[in-house]
């Protein structure tokens, strides 16, 4: 984002965009350090910090004339206050304001600060909700400011901006901060919508939306402004991939593949089951784009167990019957290695040669691949993101498949794509479709919505903590029959403060108690590389029954014996997630079932949700849901890997705002594919800009 340099006050000092925070009007060393944990490094960052809402503006009136339901605004003094400690070792300050005969509580939890601003004798005003303690009248976490002090005033009708904070830092300082900020950076940014584009969408300009979703007339100024930069969040990342896009269709591809023999054939005629009709369709539309003369960018979408490693072999025999080398990349070693020991023989079973590279693959055996890859004599290879280093040569690579795609980065598929091959990315996180237009614009999308035939549905019920014992019963009892079972934490380890079940306690307590006797294992992602390795390698062999793990056991392991998925704390993982765990079971034909175990207190709403879950295992209707309920950070896979670029805009609520996106992007790029016309520089400096702040906002690539 481009800004004009505007002198602050009487300062020597200019702020610009890329000015310290530390050097930053009313920041300072302490404060910088504080806004640091937030990820503000920078003024720009600082405007780009976008307030999360806003505090509505209460009823103005007198102390005496308060009353129990009202969100009011008021004045008074401060009598006196303590700072006390509850039951649960919680801080509490309190206290008591009055004007006149009137009185009214203050509470604050776990702000033992506030009792700094609590003098005697200050005269507060003060901002919130008014509930009854007993038969005095309190506001809880009360905002306050104190008259004498100068600071600004909540009497204001305006709408207070309430922003994302972090310890020791409170609302009221981020607001000066801001206030600082905000209308000299805002001023001189670029806008890629001219007058006449913000008439047609009814959009302020972007210098307007910067300065009015931090400093807003009214609720409804706000909103506007949010809509205007969630637009641009969305025009960036849809110009960026059409450019994107673009630039790797004018390269073309090096292996356009011809004619397909017939050992795809024989190969789906030894699984000794038939593909299913979504199968099928989407193997269609990959072996059109094989025969291309340029290269396929296709996101292969499925819920687990769909079949999709299914397509990418198949889509690999293809490749290595037209003379081509195909890649196929695992999220982990676990996983890579078990689609090698499965896939290997009946690839070699139709003569062709296929190997697996790993980051433990032993050196002699490393040597030899290598070799055999840079040869052309290996045909398929599989393997983790080893095979992205740069010692691994091809001769002649034409297809790479990256299986979970979100556990690569966005670097290392753009170096896929520069390679000439044909690229088939597959994921089984389940992202509605109007989020993967968003996210994925520069690949084509296919989706497998239907299940082979026979695969069991997982029997899904929500239980209380009453029902462990039963639980581990029947652990036992598959444990007889051979299956294995997942036991799911939230934490490695107990943490204080929170009342959860940890991984590491429970696999303690399990082995020398409930468990005791059979083979139990523990998993989670702190445990060095090769343990976690060995310890996926004992369950998948059988040497372990079961598995006490956190959520690293997501993707990467698919164990056919596994019948019980155990997840513990259920109410603390969302919706999409809980499907993905869902899905580490049921793999092999066996009848499988997961339990969602709920702490104690948990509220209707979040049982209601979970029952939902326990109602469908149609991916894509839950990944819907939880988007909407919790929220994009909540969807795995796509905020925690960076590939949700996105400060203001949700695609699933902001629909229409990404479609009207969608088309000024084809609109702008239909005239000028690289933005390079003199009519479209402001467009492409402005991208540029974006680009900086997120690599999914830039062209480049």
């Amino acid at each position: 984002m481009a800004t004009t340099c505007s002198a602050v006050s009487n300062s020597d000092r200019r702020l610009e965009a890329a000015t310290p925070v530390q050097y930053v009007k009313g920041v300072g060393p302490v404060r910088a350090q504080q806004l640091r944990r937030l990820g503000i490094e920078t003024a720009q960052d600082l405007l780009l910090h976008f307030p999360v809402d806003y505090d509505h503006p209460g009823e103005s009136v007198g102390l005496d004339s308060v009353r129990e339901g009202q969100r009011v605004i008021t004045r008074a003094r401060v009598l006196d206050s303590q700072v006390r400690r509850t039951r649960r070792g919680q801080t509490m300050v309190v206290a008591t304001v009055g004007e006149g005969s009137a009185r009214l509580r203050l509470t604050w939890f776990n702000a033992p600060w506030m009792s700094e601003r609590l003098r005697q004798g200050r005269e507060l005003v003060i901002r919130g909700d008014v509930t009854r303690f007993g038969r005095q009248l309190q506001i809880v976490n009360a905002q306050i400011e104190a008259v004498e002090e100068g600071e600004a005033r909540l009497e204001d009708p305006r709408p207070k901006p309430r922003y994302p904070l972090t310890g020791g830092l409170s609302q009221g300082t981020l607001r000066k901060i801001q206030a600082g900020v905000v209308p000299v950076l805002s001023r001189g940014v670029l806008d890629p919508l001219d007058a006449e584009q913000r008439s047609r969408y009814g959009f302020p300009s972007r210098a307007e939306a910067l300065s009015g979703i931090h400093l807003p007339q009214d609720l409804d100024q706000a909103q506007s402004c949010r809509r205007r930069l969630a637009f641009d969040e969305a025009l960036a990342l849809q110009l960026a991939v059409g450019v994107r896009r673009r630039r790797l269709l004018r390269r073309g591809s090096r292996w356009r593949l011809g004619e397909f023999g017939p050992a795809s054939g024989h190969y789906v005629q030894e699984l000794g089951f038939a593909l299913t009709g979504a199968q099928r369709r989407v193997l269609r539309a990959i072996a059109e784009d094989l025969r291309q003369p340029t290269a396929m960018h296709r996101l292969l979408q499925g819920d687990v167990g769909s079949g999709k490693t299914l397509v990418a072999i198949v889509a690999m025999i293809w490749t290595a019957e037209g003379g081509g080398q195909a890649a196929f990349m695992a999220p982990t070693e676990v996983l890579a290695r078990q689609h090698a020991s499965r896939q290997i023989p009946r690839l070699e079973a139709l003569g062709l040669r296929a190997a697996v590279l790993t980051g433990s693959t032993p050196l002699a055996e490393r040597r030899e691949v290598l070799r055999g890859l840079a040869s052309g004599e290996i045909q398929c290879v599989f393997g983790t993101h080893a095979l992205l280093q740069p010692d691994v040569l091809f001769a002649k690579l034409a297809l790479a498949v990256v299986d979970e795609q979100h556990r690569f980065g966005v670097a290392q598929r753009a170096t896929l794509a520069r390679s000439g091959a044909h690229l088939l990315v597959m994921t089984a996180t389940p992202i509605p479709r109007s989020l993967a237009l968003t996210v994925y614009g520069d690949l084509d999308l296919s989706v497998i919505d239907e299940l082979p035939p026979g695969r069991r549905p997982i029997e899904t019920d929500v239980v209380d903590e009453t029902a462990l014992d039963r639980i581990y019963v029947e652990i036992r009892e598959r444990a007889q029959r051979g299956e294995r079972t997942y036991l799911v934490y939230p934490l490695v380890e107990e943490s204080e403060g929170a009342d959860l079940a940890s991984a590491e306690g429970a696999f303690a307590e399990l082995c020398a108690g409930a468990l005791e006797g059979l083979r139990v294992g523990l998993l989670h992602g702190r445990l060095p590389h090769r343990e976690k390795d060995r310890v996926c390698s004992a369950f998948a062999r059988g040497d372990l029954e079961v598995l006490v793990a956190t959520t690293v056991i997501e993707v990467g392991i698919d164990v056919p014996e596994a019948t019980l998925m155990v997840i513990r704390h259920a109410e603390r993982f969302g919706l999409a997630q809980l499907h993905q765990l869902r899905g580490r079971v049921g793999r092999g034909g066996r009848a499988s079932r997961c339990r969602l175990v709920l702490g104690p207190g948990v509220a209707a709403p979040t049982f209601r949700r979970l029952q939902h879950l326990a109602s469908t295992e149609d991916g894509f209707e839950i990944a819907e849901l939880d988007l909407r309920q919790r929220g994009m950070g909540d969807l795995h896979g796509l905020r925690q890997h960076g590939e949700l670029p996105f400060r203001l805009l949700n695609p699933i609520q902001d629909e229409a705002l990404v479609q009207e996106s969608r088309i000024l992007a084809e609109a702008i790029l239909a005239e000028d594919p690289q933005l390079q016309a003199s009519e479209h520089e402001t467009i492409a400096r402005w991208l540029d800009e974006m680009g900086r702040l997120n690599p999914l906002w830039s062209s480049a690539g």
